[in-house]
C-alpha cells in the first residue's frame, strides 16, 4: 500500500469513526467489528439501537451456576439478561425484599418463559438464543413496568395496613376518643 493509499484508507477509517459515535458502537477499531457483528447476528442495521437496559449481546453464553447445563456454542451470540445481580432489589429496597419477592419470582419466570436456554439463579443472570431473546427484548419494557407496578401497588397496600395499625393502637391508647384539639 503506497503512502497516499494508506492516507486515504485512513481518512475513511476516521470518517467512519466519526459516524460510530452517533449510535455509541464503539470508540476503537475491535469494538466496533464486535458492535457490527452483533448488529448482524440480531439481524438490525446501521443505526439499529443495541444498548438495551438489563441485557447484553456476548458471543457464547458463558454462565457461572448453570440450571440446565447447556453447552452452546463459542461462536454463536446470546442474548443475556442479567440486572446486576441485585436480585429483586431492581423493583424495592432491602427493607421491603421479602415483600416483593414472590413477584420477582414470577417475573423471573416470566423472562425465562421466552425460551432461556440457561439461567444462573444464584446471581440473578438468564441467557436465551437470538430468536427467543428478541421476542424478550422487544416485550421487556412492558414486563418490567408491569412487575414494578405491582410491587408498588403491594408497598403502598402494606404501608396503608400499618398506617392503619398505628392509627388503631393510638385510638386504643387514647381510651377511643379524638381530641378536637387536633
Amino acid at each position: 500500500m503506497t503512502i497516499d493509499e494508506r492516507i486515504e484508507f485512513l481518512k475513511t477509517y476516521i470518517n467512519e469513526f466519526e459516524k460510530t459515535s452517533r449510535y455509541g458502537y464503539g470508540y476503537r477499531a475491535n469494538e466496533y467489528l464486535k458492535t457490527c457483528e452483533k448488529l448482524k447476528a440480531l439481524g438490525f442495521n446501521w443505526g439499529d439501537k443495541i444498548d438495551f437496559e438489563d441485557f447484553r449481546i456476548y458471543k457464547g453464553h458463558n454462565i457461572s451456576n448453570s440450571s440446565t447445563n447447556y453447552k452452546g456454542n463459542d461462536d454463536d451470540y446470546y442474548i443475556h439478561w442479567d440486572n446486576g445481580n441485585v436480585g429483586c432489589l431492581m423493583f424495592v429496597d432491602s427493607e421491603n425484599w421479602d415483600l416483593a419477592q414472590d413477584d420477582y419470582n414470577e417475573f423471573l419466570e416470566k423472562l425465562r418463559s421466552y425460551g432461556a436456554v440457561d439461567w444462573d439463579n444464584f446471581n440473578a443472570h438468564i441467557i436465551f438464543d437470538i430468536e427467543h431473546g428478541k421476542k424478550l427484548l422487544e416485550d421487556y419494557p412492558k414486563i418490567r413496568q408491569e412487575t414494578a407496578d405491582k410491587i408498588k401497588k403491594k408497598l403502598k397496600n402494606e404501608e396503608l395496613a400499618k398506617a392503619k395499625r398505628k392509627y388503631e393502637q393510638l385510638l386504643a391508647e387514647s381510651g377511643g376518643e379524638i381530641s378536637n384539639d387536633l
